[in-house]
């Protein structure tokens, strides 16, 4: 295997890898955000 074909072949397994994780990361679920405390929760 000679360099450019070597160099090839990483390009396309980062881009590979790249799409699986895109892919994966939109199935995440958003986790809404905790407002933040007022007064009556701090005191309660």
């Amino acid at each position: 295997m000679n360099r450019r074909t070597f160099l090839w072949a990483a390009g396309g397994e980062l881009v590979a890898l790249i799409g699986v994780g895109a892919g994966a990361w939109s199935q995440v679920p958003v986790i809404p955000k905790c407002p933040d405390p007022g007064p009556e929760a701090a005191l309660g």
